[in-house]
């Protein structure tokens, strides 16, 4: 069901077959098969069958996008099943995008999909995300285009963080991650990196307000779970509290790299959001945006966007998501400052458009208020190829 569940994440619907196409389905298709969407042909299916129930699928008036899911099958080879693919998307003429569920389709197939113009995936939430995504675009491409502005920002900074990463072998940025945003505008939590316990409570006098410990540890990513995260603490009690955080870790995980420290103000309950990018081997940069914390599971809705965006763009992206109306305010919930939120959206997409080698980036979360938006936590995954 995973594409299933995808469809509903990224903002699409499932088609209803009509009552036609459901019926020449149960006329050729065996009894244990699916003949309602998502369909299933099973696992014995011979290459008519899994045409026939194919181009049914896409000929289908209530059918706006397909795709095309399959493993590894015993009487279907990978290359016959990408000439029926292809086949089928050049009589429909309508976006399609594949799903094969094995590590190598062969050279024929792939040449087969590739002169089709035809996106192939692995994963298919994948391959439902590139229908998102190419549907958004479309939205878009009926209205007037507006250029994306020219956004004063410090890309040297950014420059000379990616650099060092690069020098050191790194794939994950650390802490200086957070450095990031700032230098393309976006307000991150007041803090710093603690190297020693007495630096920590140095940093925290600093801010002169409670702060949140962190561990800061490339390999131990999944802070809370192993002590790493510590809450509420007045300045007076951080320098304890990390001596201690630093033992308790020291000896769970005696092997792990430790890099620090990072003291953060901490700040009060905010409307939880998550912004990102990926880059897509089909559109390239995409910026991400959606509801965090408890909304996640409520909503199950993230919305892509080809990057950069301009401010309509921007602000298009963080209207289209169910649940808008929260963020505006609702049912005695204070609304937060949406142009702030779309302005972080325009200022992440530009970032990961203007440096190709950032190929993943989530903040998350993005804390929004009714007077302006901070950066908690980033994650940044690079790629020097």
């Amino acid at each position: 069901m995973m594409a299933s569940d995808a469809v509903e994440e990224y903002g699409l619907e499932l088609a209803r077959f009509s009552e036609e196409t459901t019926k020449k389905l149960a006329d050729f298709l065996p009894p244990a098969a699916n003949i309602y969407n998502p369909v299933d042909v099973l696992g014995d299916a011979h290459p008519d069958r899994y045409e026939r129930a194919l181009g049914l699928v896409i000929n289908d008036p209530n059918v706006d996008m397909v795709v095309a899911l399959t493993a590894p099958a015993p009487l279907i080879p990978f290359g016959v099943l990408s000439r029926i693919v292809a086949a089928a998307k050049e009589k429909a003429e309508k976006p399609l995008t594949v799903s094969f569920m094995a590590g190598e389709l062969g050279e024929e197939a792939e040449e087969t999909l590739r002169e089709a113009g035809i996106p192939s995936y692995f994963d298919p939430a994948r391959a439902v995300r590139a229908l998102a995504v190419l549907h958004r675009y479309a939205e878009v491409r009926k209205k007037e285009w507006k250029e994306p502005r020219r956004l004063e920002v410090d890309r040297s900074k950014v420059q000379e963080l990616l650099a060092r990463a690069k020098r050191q072998g790194r794939t994950q940025l650390g802490v200086e991650a957070m450095d990031i945003l700032t230098a393309y505008g976006i307000p991150t939590a007041p803090g710093g990196l603690a190297r020693t316990p007495k630096e920590a409570g140095e940093i925290a006098k600093a801010i002169g307000d409670e702060v949140v410990l962190k561990l800061v540890s490339p390999e131990l990513t999944h802070k809370t779970e192993v002590g790493g995260v510590m809450l509420g603490l007045r300045p007076e009690e951080v320098e304890t509290a990390a001596e201690e955080m630093r033992t308790r870790i020291a000896s769970r995980f005696p092997r792990a790299q430790i890099d620090g420290l990072l003291v953060q103000r901490q700040l009060p309950p905010g409307q939880e959001l998550i912004v990102g990018a990926v880059r897509d081997p089909q559109f390239g940069p995409l910026v991400m945006f959606g509801f965090g914390g408890i909304f996640v599971e409520i909503l199950r809705e993230v919305a892509f966007a080809v990057a950069p965006l301009s401010p309509d763009e921007a602000r298009e992206l963080v209207e289209s998501i169910r649940g808008y109306g929260l963020l505006r305010g609702a049912r005695g919930r204070k609304g937060v400052a949406v142009d702030a939120v779309v302005e972080a959206v325009e200022r992440i997409s530009h970032l990961v458009y203007d440096f190709p080698e950032i190929v993943e980036l989530d903040v998350n979360p993005l804390l929004a208020y009714p007077e302006g938006v901070v950066a908690v936590d980033l994650r940044v995954t690079l790629s020097w190829e």
